[in-house]
């Protein structure tokens, strides 16, 4: 659920890593969480640290460091797979810890936070990462994740508060350098067509009958004029009412139990292969329900009858909409070591003791703050808004 240079999390998610921090406990937890809920695992400035906190957050985590270890490993021993459950626990620790600092830091600094800024978030995600409507979002997250809505939201105002409250601390610094309006003009304009603008889309369905090709031997597929008298009667059959996914699971090549007659999701002009661009945009025009006439693949050798499932319409975020979210983002890429004086000054307000476990580093953002790995390349003054 990534998309290029402003799908990229807040800076406060950044530090603390809380993609992984997901709401489920998991019956193969660490040893190390052995003892009961109430044992303490830390106390920060007194106050304790339990294996609840840290069981609440294991399941998402671990199976998401799981998946990427097996890909590579898929042989690892018993004891191998222990150890790594322990590491994760000692950097869910880390971070609860860090979380919790950051709180009782807050409260002392009497810091108010704009709860409007929540619905904003939200909206942002959802545009960012494709959702249509909060209730498809919460519903991904919690059924792939295990990330409850209340999780979720708890998670996304920690975030919000601790990125407003730097930005706030760096606005009041005499030596701190602000983004200029036309340096957000012009990385809104560089990324306008690609990362703040959704296609005209549909998610389609299809009936394809395969058809042998000139020259092609040795198959039981049809020929060309068995495969369009087939097809065109598949067309009748629809045009008259009858159902769709019934005469796909009876007819289509492409059927299978696991997808059914799904063919593509969020078909768009850029994601129309193997189409000619008059075929998709007769597809783009078609409303939800509807079907298509009978489309001929002649370079792959197929017939296919499409029907639209579901319409997305374009969508653009103007400047406006973007103009809070790119000053933020540049004036931290451009104030790095103002910020590390910031959470340094938070992670050293609070005496932390760690329970039974081994010696922790000092912070765990000694090597996560100077920046986040680029998947693209960017224009440098871009490649600093992407290396918060």
């Amino acid at each position: 659920m990534k998309k290029r240079l402003f799908a990229l999390i807040s800076i406060s998610m950044l530090l603390v890593l809380a993609a992984g921090l997901v709401g489920c406990s998991d019956k193969n937890a660490s040893s190390k969480l052995e003892g009961g809920a109430d044992k303490v695992l830390a106390l920060v400035d007194g106050v304790e640290i339990t294996n609840a906190d840290i069981q609440e957050r294991f399941s998402g985590m671990w199976n998401d460091r799981y998946e990427q270890l097996s890909s590579y490993n898929p042989d690892m021993t018993s004891e191998e797979i222990q150890a790594e459950k322990d590491q994760v626990v000692d950097q869910i620790l880390q971070r609860v810890v860090f979380q919790k600092k950051v709180e009782m830091w807050l409260e002392a600094e009497e810091f108010v936070f704009d709860e409007s800024l929540i619905q904003a978030e939200i909206d942002r995600m959802m545009f960012f990462q494709d959702f249509e409507d909060e209730d498809e979002m919460f519903k991904t997250y919690e059924e792939q994740y295990s990330f409850t809505k209340e999780a979720f939201l708890e998670q996304v105002t920690f975030d919000l508060s601790l990125s407003r409250y730097v930005l706030e601390k760096l606005q009041g610094t005499p030596d701190v350098v602000l983004a200029t309006d036309e340096e957000i003009e012009e990385v809104y304009n560089q990324y306008k067509d690609r990362d703040f603008k959704k296609e005209q889309a549909v998610d389609l369905s299809v009936i394809m009958i395969d058809y042998a090709m000139e020259g092609e031997t040795d198959t039981e597929k049809p020929s060309v004029d068995k495969a369009w008298a087939l097809a065109d009667s598949i067309h009748a059959d629809l045009v008259a009412g009858k159902d769709f996914d019934k005469l796909a699971k009876k007819n289509s090549d492409n059927w299978t139990e696991e997808q059914g007659a799904l063919f593509r999701e969020r078909f768009s002009v850029s994601n129309s292969t193997p189409m000619s661009p008059e075929q998709a945009a007769g597809l783009l025009a078609l409303g939800a329900g509807e079907v298509s006439d009978v489309i001929d693949n002649e370079r792959n050798g197929f017939l296919a009858i499409y029907k639209v499932t579901k319409t997305y319409a374009e969508k653009q975020l103007t400047l406006e909409d973007m103009h809070k979210d790119i000053f933020q983002r540049l004036t931290f890429s451009k104030n790095n070591a103002l910020i590390s004086s910031i959470i340094t000054e938070i992670e050293g307000a609070y005496p932390v003791e760690f329970m039974d476990q081994e010696e922790m580093p000092e912070s765990i953002f000694e090597e996560e703050v100077e920046g986040v790995e680029m998947t693209e390349e960017v224009p440098a003054a871009d490649a600093e808004a992407e290396g918060l």
